[in-house]
């Protein structure tokens, strides 16, 4: 109940309950989109260097079964297909591009609010302005909310446009059959 420990004036306490909630925001995606952006970016690194060891062994192997550090060729490359297989698919089913793009954004946009938010507070506190620092609690409090809705609405759109295309050959993004989108 940390609310009723605020021992400034009300409108004062009202704002910062708003800044709280917009920092608190604000880290979460700050966190997300970053361990977004490393499961991306590893799990492509990982599927390149999986299909380069592929092909890697693919031409080195001659007629007669070869070894590889102590391993069957074959095998290795069946293992490496498979791993590349996986950090493909589990990328693309998880969607970590999109995700960590939407996160930065909605990061970027609660950043901006914020700030736009303190600056007003000290020209508000400036000419002890209580009904108009409500107001701008409020505000940032609705703002706030809204930019987690939108970041919220797209990754749940983005889920059921994926969900829809498996059966149907429609790429997501431009709607074509059987085309890659730009």
């Amino acid at each position: 109940m940390e609310d009723f420990l605020c021992s400034a004036k009300a409108s004062i306490c009202a704002l910062d309950i708003a800044i709280k909630y917009a920092e608190k925001q604000m880290g979460w995606y700050s966190f997300s989109g970053l361990s977004k952006f490393l499961l991306y970016r590893i799990s492509g690194l990982f599927a390149i260097f999986s299909t380069l060891f592929v092909a890697y062994l693919s031409a080195s192997l001659s007629e007669k079964e070869g070894e590889f550090l102590g391993y069957k060729r074959s095998n290795l490359i069946s293992i490496f297909s498979f791993s590349a297989a996986i950090s493909i698919s589990l990328s693309s089913f998880f969607a970590w591009d999109s995700s960590w793009k939407s996160h930065r954004i909605a990061q970027f946009e609660l950043e901006s609010t914020l700030n736009a938010t303190k600056i007003e507070r000290y020209r508000l506190l400036e000419e002890e302005n209580d009904e108009e620092l409500f107001k701008l609690a409020e505000k940032l409090s609705r703002d706030v909310g809204d930019i987690v809705l939108k970041e919220s609405e797209l990754f749940f759109n983005g889920l059921k446009s994926a969900q829809n295309s498996v059966g149907s050959g429609i790429n997501p993004p431009s709607g074509t059959v059987g085309q890659d989108s730009d």
